[in-house]
């Protein structure tokens, strides 16, 4: 038994009249002798960018986030699952209206553990900055209540393993009692 959470068709379709909206000013900004062409360009290469990662959005339906008794995937996060056994503690974060889950796992199941000092630093730096974690699930692309999903995380986190299977039927509700 899984919970799939698949990508909003209807925000990638608000991003897609958003992107055509820019790349209209700036074609329309070519035609005026006054504009600058070189932001007219620069309007058109950048918001004409979106349109296709808009139409992958719009029709992509693999599932970007998978909940199940062994533990949480999410497509953007991280390339395998991550076992509710490690995960510690989870939060929600919110960076420029985009909602994060942000998930406190065991030091050692941490992603920069495997990389270089470089990159090391660079995550510590990220951490203290933000506000988030090495891993989170962001929120952005899928229709979902934060909250509900933050506590359900938290919830699969604490329960023990025997439980889960039974919680991941009930869903994202919270738990009766």
């Amino acid at each position: 038994m899984e919970i799939k959470l698949y990508k909003s068709p209807w925000k990638a379709l608000l991003l897609l009249v958003v992107c055509l909206l820019f790349v209209a000013i700036g074609i329309w900004m070519l035609n005026d002798p006054e504009a600058d062409r070189f932001w007219a360009w620069c309007c058109i290469g950048f918001f004409g960018l979106g349109v296709p990662l808009s139409l992958f959005n719009m029709f992509d339906r693999r599932p970007q986030i998978i909940l199940n008794e062994v533990g949480v995937f999410d497509r953007t996060a991280f390339k395998q699952v991550i076992p509710w056994d490690v995960i510690r503690d989870a939060y929600l974060l919110n960076i420029n209206q985009t909602r994060f889950i942000c998930l406190i796992v065991d030091k050692q199941y941490e992603p920069s553990r495997k990389k270089g000092r470089f990159m090391r630093g660079f995550t510590r730096m990220s951490k203290s900055l933000t506000g988030a974690q090495e891993l989170n699930i962001n929120l952005a692309a899928v229709s979902v209540d934060a909250t509900k999903l933050g506590q359900f995380v938290l919830e699969m986190a604490r329960l023990a393993p025997e439980a889960r299977r039974e919680r991941v039927r009930a869903g994202l509700l919270p738990a009766k009692g």
